[in-house]
This record gives structure tokens, sequence and C-alpha cells, in this order.
């Protein structure tokens, strides 16, 4: 219950400040009237399509631990699947690397992954850098479109990753980025 002068709450002893008899909590998520919730009242809505709505046990007063869809689980009207918890798609994060007014670019432009050069590649081993198999285009450099920009890149000298596309962003219909190849859910979870 507290310190004593933190000791309000009608389930404590301010006294004591100890539970009062026959109070089973004070004031956690499953908590109601001193009493633990009953098992299957929702203690955390889920936050989006990855995320699952916890509900008390009807033996406990904390809300379980956050828990999420299982990763392939698809999400944002089909425009990807769950990873670890949040969808990845190539449009967030387009948006998250230049902000507002931007669009994932066109196909085309992913397939300068393939040359190997500048920004274009899918990965880097031991300073050099791999182009992608024609099948992993859309797991290696992330293309975002800005105004007149229709192939625009970012990257950052300090990390190799800044830019590419993330890990569980789907790269067609069935398939993900795993290790920057573009694999099928089976094989990717």
């Amino acid at each position: 219950c507290g310190s004593p002068q933190d000791c309000q709450s009608a389930c404590c002893d301010a006294r004591t400040c100890k539970l009062k008899h026959k109070a089973q909590c004070d004031s956690e998520e499953c908590c109601e009237k001193c009493k633990f919730k009953k098992a299957g009242a929702e203690c955390r809505a889920a936050k989006d399509d990855c995320d699952l709505p916890e509900l008390c046990t009807g033996r406990s007063a904390e809300c379980p631990t956050d828990s999420f869809q299982r990763n392939g689980h698809p999400c944002q009207n089909n425009q990807g699947y769950c990873y670890n918890g949040k969808c990845p798609i190539m449009t967030n994060q387009c948006l998250g690397l230049m902000g507002p007014g931007v669009k994932v670019s066109p196909d085309s432009c992913f397939t300068l992954n393939q040359e190997g050069q500048s920004c274009s590649f899918c990965r880097m081993e031991k300073g050099t850098k791999i182009p992608c198999a024609a099948k992993d285009v859309k797991c290696g450099r992330l293309y975002c479109e800005k105004g007149h920009a229709t192939c625009s890149c970012s990257i950052s000298p300090d990390d190799p990753d800044y830019g590419m596309v993330e890990p569980g962003t789907k790269c067609g219909d069935g398939m993900v980025c795993s290790n920057r190849q573009c694999v099928d859910l089976q094989t990717a979870y």
C-alpha cells in the first residue's frame, strides 16, 4: 500500500499501511473495489494489428506481460506482416527516414540494388558492397520518392544498416525480408 502518507486507498489500513482484511489488492490494473477483476477482463487494449489485448487472470492484480501476434500475421490491410510486435512496411520506413510527403519508390528503383555500388546494394561484407540477387532487390536499400526525386536513398557513414529495408518487411505475397533475402513466411518464421 506504500508509505503511511500515501496510504489513502480504501483497500489499505492507514495505521499499518497494509491491505485491509479480505482486500486482495489496491490499485493495480486488474484490481477493482479491492478484489481481483474476473478472468478475461481486458486490462490493456491492443495498440495495433500486431499487438494482442491483455486480459486479467482472476488470480492477480497485475496485468500480464504485453504479448503480440505471431510473426507473419498480416497487418496494415495486408501491406505487411507482423514481426516482433511491429508491422514493418516500406511506407512507414520512408516516412521515418525522409519525413512527410514521401512515398515508396516504384519497383524500377529497387532494381538498382543489383548494382552493388554507391547506396545500391543488399549487404556489406568486409567493407565490400554485395549486390542483391534479382529476387532480393526489395530487401536491400530502401528507395523513397519525395518531390521530383524518384529514387532517393538515405545513408549514414556511422550506421551501415541505416536506410536499408527492415527485417520482416513484406517483399512479395507471402514473402518477407530475412537476412537481406526475400524468403517465404514459413522459411522466415
